[in-house]
């Protein structure tokens, strides 16, 4: 049986963390551990959590710390060697434990694995994600030509050892997952996953809709990261 565990980082997910949580727990593979750290929430979330009668669910809690700070930490606090990323406001598809195992399974030493998502609101999908779709020496070769991967991060599983390696989650930039992809490319396979296995909720108070020109901007501050490294340029951290 592969080890792994699912990551939630929580930060005031309700009204949308039980519906999150319950596609977790609801999987059709029971393996796994969901580790739960709730970032100084000031809603009602914790409280939700601490009501859950499952054996699976570890509720860790800190002082309001920041994601890339708390992504670290389940890198640090997991016993497992595999992550499953999934955000507290989204839904994970039945199936989506059991098909990351077997893919694990079947490619043991991938550093990384990622799969389609579809956009959801108001219980409906919405619109596919656009993701970057090819093999991991394809995946490689883009990043070795100077271009950005488009993954989506709470489809990702990674291995824990080898995402430690990298230097884990840098940046409190609300783009840390963009810059452990090319790092990850360049150094260990990434795996991609044709299946949809993730709802990826579009609402106005998510990080990402709420930061959408900073993080455009703090993109091509990563790009020039990679540009940095294949090139030999100064690196201006």
């Amino acid at each position: 049986m592969t080890n792994l565990t699912i990551g939630l980082p929580v930060f005031n997910a309700m009204p949308f963390l039980e519906e999150s949580v319950q596609s977790l727990l609801g999987q059709t593979d029971e393996g796994f551990t969901l580790l739960a750290i709730d970032d100084g929430s000031t809603d009602s979330g914790l409280k939700y959590l601490r009501s859950v009668q499952d054996s699976r669910l570890r509720v860790v809690t800190q002082a309001n710390r920041g994601l890339t700070f708390t992504l670290n930490r389940m890198l640090r606090e997991v016993d497992t060697p595999w992550l499953m990323r999934h955000d507290a406001d989204d839904v994970a598809l039945p199936n989506r434990v059991a098909l990351t195992k077997r893919s694990i399974e079947q490619f043991p030493d991938a550093g990384m694995f990622y799969s389609e998502a579809r956009y959801y609101q108001n219980r409906h999908s919405i619109g596919t994600f656009r993701s970057t779709r090819a093999t991991p020496d394809q995946l490689r070769q883009i990043t070795h030509s100077g271009y950005l991967l488009a993954i989506c991060h709470p489809t990702v599983t990674l291995n824990v050892e080898k995402a430690i390696a990298l230097g884990g989650y840098r940046f409190d930039l609300q783009i840390e997952d963009i810059d452990l992809w090319w790092r990850m490319a360049l150094r260990y396979d990434i795996r991609y996953l044709p299946e949809v296995m993730t709802y990826f909720r579009h609402n106005i108070a998510s990080v990402s809709t709420a930061n959408l020109e900073r993080q455009s901007i703090n993109t091509l501050y990563v790009q020039y990261m990679l540009l940095s490294h294949l090139h030999g340029w100064p690196a201006h951290n």
